[in-house]
C-alpha cells in the first residue's frame, strides 16, 4: 500500500497488511472518501510521482488517478 501525501511530493509506503484487516480497512477508505486501488503488481511510486510532478496538467486532463480504479475488463467497452 502506498499513501501519497497531497503535495504529491512524499509517500509512505506499507508493505504487507494482514488479510483480515483488509476488508475493515477498505471500508474505512470508503466511509472518509480515500481513492484506492488494488492490483497484481506493485507499482514504483517514486517514478509514478516523478512522472506526475513533471506532466501534472496532462496528467490531469487524463482523469489523474482514474488510472488506478479503471475497470481493464470495460477498457474496450467505451
Amino acid at each position: 500500500m502506498a499513501l501519497i501525501d497531497k503535495d504529491f511530493v512524499s509517500s509512505k509506503r506499507i508493505s504487507s497488511i494482514p488479510i483480515e484487516y483488509q476488508d475493515t480497512l477498505k471500508a474505512f477508505f470508503d466511509e472518509i472518501d480515500v481513492i484506492y486501488s488494488e492490483g497484481p503488481v506493485n507499482m514504483n511510486w517514486n517514478n509514478v510521482m516523478q512522472e506526475i510532478r513533471n506532466n501534472f496538467d496532462d496528467w490531469l486532463e487524463d482523469g489523474g488517478w482514474e488510472f488506478l480504479v479503471k475497470d481493464p475488463e470495460s477498457e474496450g467497452d467505451e
